[in-house]
C-alpha cells in the first residue's frame, strides 16, 4: 500500500496535513510511518486541534474561518472550487478525446502521419491530435 502512495500514485504530494485527526488516525500513522520513504515522512503533518503549526506552514489566506484562517466559511469555499473546476467541463471533454503516448514510446511514433501534431497540455502526459 505505501509503495502505491509513493511509487504509483499519479500525482505528486507536496504535502498532506490533518486537522482534529483522531487518536486511531495517528496510531494507524504511527504504524505506516517506518515504511513511508522520508521525503514523504516529512511532507505528512499532523496537526491535531493545534492550527498555530498550520497556519506557518500555509498561511490563513487559503484556509476556512473553521480552521482560524482568512477564506471564509469551508462550503462557501468547497462552492467556489466546485463552480471554478465545472468551469473547465469542456476544456477537459476535449482534452480527453486525444489520445495517450506514453513518454518512452515517442521515438516509435514516428511512423505517425505527417498531419499528427505533438500538444503540451499542462499535465504530465504528451497528447496526440491527428487530422
Amino acid at each position: 500500500m505505501t509503495n502505491i502512495i509513493q511509487e504509483a500514485f499519479p500525482a505528486r504530494i507536496k504535502g498532506m496535513h490533518f486537522v482534529n485527526e483522531s487518536a486511531v488516525v495517528d496510531g494507524i500513522f504511527a504504524i505506516i510511518r517506518p515504511f513511508l520513504k522520508e521525503k514523504l515522512k516529512q511532507r505528512i503533518r499532523m496537526h491535531g486541534t493545534e492550527y498555530g503549526t498550520l497556519h506557518e506552514l500555509t498561511g490563513t489566506e487559503v484556509l476556512p474561518t473553521e480552521l482560524g484562517g482568512d477564506g471564509g466559511p469551508l462550503e462557501q469555499m468547497a462552492q467556489e472550487w466546485k463552480e471554478k473546476l465545472q468551469s473547465f467541463e469542456d476544456t477537459m471533454v476535449q482534452s480527453n478525446k486525444f489520445g495517450v503516448v506514453k513518454m518512452g514510446e515517442l521515438d516509435g511514433a514516428r511512423g505517425r502521419q505527417d498531419s499528427c501534431m505533438k500538444q503540451w497540455l499542462r499535465s504530465s502526459f504528451f497528447y496526440w491530435k491527428c487530422g
